[in-house]
């Protein structure tokens, strides 16, 4: 028999993934995803009010490629006693550069903090190709393409 009065599971914290959250607009897509953010917290305060956290803080967690900002706001003032805030990149080793560069622009303009961030973002990864053929002065034909290249949100772009 189980003894209800020992407790078999303890949550260590709460997290999300706000990255396939989308709006038609910039500004209804971080309406969106402050909303699903403030559910979560939602959810840590009612399980901190049950008792449902292990002993020590409870990590709060979400992607933050596009909303580390939001994120990082959103969850530093959860309210629910010490916890421990974890960012995750929303993608594993690379991004589109084009994508996250436009996004990091967006980030500036809604969180002054970030302005003070040194560099922005940096491209981790290049890859080189050969031209094979400029039939056109603004046309080149590359020997990789989007066959070769994984890509997320657009096409592989030269640079």
């Amino acid at each position: 028999m189980i003894n209800a009065k020992v407790p078999r599971l303890a949550l260590a914290g709460i997290e999300g993934f706000e990255g396939l959250i989308h709006g038609s607009s910039d500004t209804e897509g971080e309406r969106l995803v402050g909303a699903f953010l403030d559910f979560l917290i939602e959810i840590a305060v009612a399980c901190w009010h049950e008792g449902l956290f292990r002993p020590g803080p409870v990590i709060l967690s979400a992607g933050g490629s596009k909303y580390y900002d939001l994120v990082a706001d959103r969850f530093s003032a959860a309210g629910i006693g010490e916890t421990k805030v974890v960012m995750r990149s929303g993608c594993y080793l690379t991004q589109d550069s084009t994508a996250y560069r436009k996004a990091f622009q967006r980030i500036l303009e809604r969180s002054p903090k970030a302005a003070g961030l040194e560099g922005g973002l940096r491209s981790a990864l290049e890859v080189w190709t050969y031209v094979q053929s400029r039939p056109e002065p603004e046309r080149l034909i590359l020997t990789a393409g989007k066959r070769d290249l994984s890509y997320d949100d657009d096409l592989p772009v030269p640079l």
